[in-house]
């Protein structure tokens, strides 16, 4: 009986300290970080980010810069601007041509993701 008390209180004890550790340490609930490219002619902005588990590309953009969007089309990030008639801005992770939308990308860590404004 004493035997299974001392198992009970250490596993609750053991349970208790991974709980407090989870809580007071930002890095354990984070699922990684990225790096953001923001291109016009040339390089604009770069910021190393981080990111939570399940949170989208446009989540994160949009708690780091002002993005402008009209429906699933990005019109600007802070000062680079498009007319979307010449250019747009395209999105690339780790110098691909992302085949989704901003709304629609989940992050990976390590990621590195450009904006680049792209002639029509």
């Amino acid at each position: 009986m004493l035997k299974k008390i001392i198992i009970t209180i250490v596993g609750v004890s053991l349970l208790a300290g991974l709980l407090v550790f989870v809580s007071i340490n930002p890095k354990a609930n984070d699922d990684g970080q990225c790096l953001i490219l923001v291109y016009d002619e040339e390089l604009i902005y770069e910021k190393e980010l981080t990111f939570k588990k399940g949170q989208t590309l446009f989540e994160l953009m949009d708690e780091n810069f002002t993005i402008v969007m009209d429906g699933n089309i990005i019109l600007s990030i802070d000062d680079v601007k498009t007319d979307f008639v010449n250019d747009y801005i395209a999105i690339y992770i780790n110098d691909l041509y992302a085949n989704k939308g901003i709304r629609q990308i989940e992050l990976t860590d390590k990621d590195v993701i450009s904006f680049r404004v792209t002639k029509i």
